[in-house]
């Protein structure tokens, strides 16, 4: 399969044990790479952030985790696509118009 797009929950879950982890490690080994909008970066920093304020990670997992994404990164495992004010008031435009049903789970891979 060809390059697909992960948000940042799911690069988390590629990189932490954690609920859903185990279906998205087994869709990632199946395509050829991964890509992320650059905004996602800061959003996997935020997110690891939260779980060393919930408890559920200490500072070495969060240097660990980042870390992780970095070398990941650098190997071309994922690509960091740019972001522009014009795509993300395309995006708020299509949540304006979609329907109920345009973001089901069915269509989601994992």
């Amino acid at each position: 399969m060809d390059e697909v797009y992960y948000d940042s929950a799911y690069l988390f879950k590629m990189q932490a044990l954690e609920q859903g982890s185990d279906p998205v490690r087994a869709h990632a080994a199946t395509v050829a790479g991964l890509a992320c909008s650059l905004h996602g970066r800061a959003e996997f920093a935020c997110i690891c952030h939260r779980k060393f304020r919930e408890g559920a990670a200490n500072q070495n997992d969060v240097r660990s985790l980042l870390a992780q994404l970095h070398a990941d990164t650098v190997a071309g495992g994922i690509r960091w696509l740019p972001i522009t004010r014009a795509m993300i008031e395309r995006v708020e435009e299509m949540c304006q118009a979609a329907s109920r049903q345009s973001f089901s789970s069915r269509n989601i891979p994992c």
